[in-house]
């Protein structure tokens, strides 16, 4: 499961030299890294939404935030692209999509837990994961274990007795990026973890499923 919190951010303390230790590998160049701490101290005490999740008990994932902070957020997410994101040194097309609401991160925004105060526990979410089942025509489950997805996979599918050792249940990494159907129409990108944020259903369901 996933934890849903209300919380603001503690960063008027936050320095280049800080953020710059949290690289692995492909650290941004000083210039980028005054930015983001900037920005990071620019947005202390806005009230965010945030979750937590399983695989990553050290960094909440930024969920929303209130329409009076969006410039600052707005600031805060462009000095993040700059460390190699998808737009990169683009600020037109960044302002553009941002201005149209069709913003995209290509993936889940992390922040460690220790740049958050006020932390408050709004909701336990059923921690459901994507599973591809099947032999040739892959369906596509949101169940929470293997063995969920492929029980219900069997309700529909019409297997010979010798065929079922064939059948493979794999996950799909959250990472994974699709084009998702919207309830207001069309599809967009979303990664399978920013899909399953806003999963409601409380049994395994068939997500999608090969031509």
């Amino acid at each position: 499961m996933f934890k849903l919190y209300n919380a603001k951010f503690n960063t008027s303390h936050v320095t280049a030299e800080g953020i710059g230790k949290t690289y692995d590998f492909g650290k941004p160049s000083e210039e980028i890294l005054e930015l983001q701490a900037k920005t990071q101290r620019d947005i202390d005490g806005v009230e965010v939404s945030v979750s937590e999740w399983d695989y990553s008990p050290g960094n909440f994932s930024l969920m929303g935030w209130k329409n009076k902070d969006d410039a600052k957020m707005k600031e805060l997410i462009w000095a993040i692209e700059q460390s190699g994101g998808f737009y990169c040194d683009d600020r037109t097309r960044f302002d553009k999509d941002w201005s149209k609401g069709e913003y995209d991160p290509g993936g889940a925004l992390h922040f460690p837990k220790e740049l958050f105060t006020n932390i408050e526990l709004v909701k336990e979410v059923i921690d459901f994961k994507v599973f591809a089942v099947g032999i040739d025509r892959m369906e596509y489950i949101a169940a929470q274990t293997k063995q969920e997805a492929l029980e219900d996979h069997l309700t529909r599918a019409d297997y010979e007795e010798d065929e079922l050792k064939d059948v493979l249940v794999s996950e799909v990494p959250l990472n994974s990026v699709w084009d998702i159907e919207q309830e207001s129409g069309g599809y967009k990108e979303m990664t399978i973890e920013e899909y399953l944020q806003d999963f409601n259903y409380e049994k395994p369901t068939v997500i999608g499923a090969d031509n």
